[in-house]
């Protein structure tokens, strides 16, 4: 069994409590007690185990107490406040029923007297010492979990992010861009030779782009951009005076780090649905700046939004599926550190994203 799967068992509590409990009643066995075992007398080991083993149920009180709260958002000082009043009740609780046990087997041992029901600051203090250790030690392995857990999503989500990709580059390229890319060059050939040139040098970037892309988490904005551009290039050819393309980018925002491909699907649909919807030409407006310290991402075009559960005949479904692997892959990059806004206004779609990310070098994984 793999270490990383033994906690999702349900029994692995009750093993590991159960475990430590007994440990516990053979260590003050051995320590406190062992010159009394040698009188032979069975009820003092009775005694003994029911003394120490009483920790056993106090403890699955404390655990059901502690299951309420979301120990995640609690600072240290803040489950202390929660865990020494649970423990210090709990030793009290632990100090009644030694004071029980005194009494009861007084009456079946000879020589020992009931013991008084006195108060004892320093037995209910090492009780609750007791306690205290075993929530501790029971908050540290919760946390640890948590820690194991998010790791093991953070490789998954790494893993789904790459698949994403290679998801995108697929449809995306094969059924829509590529086949009208190659199109457009055949059409150039004849017509003008240079620009069937470019479009083939700006094409095979493009690709390449799409290859390297999947072999890296994240990668600097500047080469998003100019895979961007690429597509805009063949695009532009395409369309000619249909498509009005407008690019501005701060220079100091091109360090900034990104998932590769993260742009293309928000440009891709403002073509693809701004044709069918928007006045030509149809204008598309890419802008990005760093604000204190934060990336904007603004992709503007005119047309209308078109909801991805609107069945119209004259428009053809698909554009959540964009979308979404966009807000996938922003939350597995950047988890509550991103903000992504759709606007629809007079003059067409805003598109606005809010990244809050460190300035980094190239990702080598």
């Amino acid at each position: 069994m793999k270490l990383k799967h033994w906690y999702n068992k349900p029994y692995t509590f009750w093993i590991l409590n159960t475990c430590g409990w007994l440990a516990y009643f053979f260590y003050n066995l051995y320590i406190m007690h062992h010159n009394k075992l040698r009188e032979g007398i069975p009820l003092v080991l009775l005694r003994i185990f029911l003394l120490y083993m009483f920790g056993f149920p106090l403890s699955l009180m404390l655990r059901a107490l502690y299951n309420k709260i979301k120990h995640q958002a609690y600072s240290v000082f803040s489950l202390s406040a929660i865990v020494v009043p649970a423990s210090i009740v709990g030793a009290v609780a632990w100090f009644g029923f030694e004071k029980i046990l005194i009494v009861v087997f007084g009456h079946f041992q000879s020589g020992i007297l009931p013991a008084s029901f006195h108060f004892s600051f320093w037995n209910i203090l090492g009780w609750g010492l007791v306690l205290i250790a075993w929530s501790i030690l029971y908050f540290l392995i919760k946390f640890w979990i948590s820690l194991d857990q998010q790791l093991e999503r953070t490789a998954t989500a790494q893993i789904q992010a790459h698949d994403i990709q290679s998801q995108m580059l697929q449809s995306q390229l094969n059924k829509h861009f590529l086949f009208n890319s190659l199109n457009s060059i055949r059409s150039l050939v004849d017509e003008n030779v240079e620009q069937a040139k470019e479009m083939v040098t700006e094409l095979s970037d493009f690709l390449r782009y799409f290859m390297v892309s999947r072999d890296h988490t994240l990668i600097p904005l500047k080469d998003e951009l100019e895979a961007i551009r690429n597509y805009l290039n063949i695009e532009k050819k395409r369309f000619e005076e249909k498509l009005d393309i407008s690019i501005i980018s701060d220079p100091l925002a091109e360090d900034f780090l990104v998932p590769g491909l993260l742009i293309h699907p928000l440009v891709e649909n403002a073509i693809k649905y701004g044709m069918k919807t928007s006045p030509l030409p149809l204008a598309i407006r890419i802008r990005t700046a760093l604000e204190d310290g934060k990336l904007r991402i603004e992709v503007f075009n005119t047309g209308k939004w078109i909801q991805p559960d609107v069945a119209d005949k004259k428009i053809i479904a698909g554009t959540g599926t964009g979308l979404e692997n966009v807000r996938l892959r922003l939350a597995n990059a950047f988890p509550d550190k991103h903000h992504l806004e759709i606007e629809e206004k007079e003059d067409g779609v805003h598109i606005s994203l809010l990244i809050k990310q460190e300035l980094g070098s190239r990702d080598k994984n």
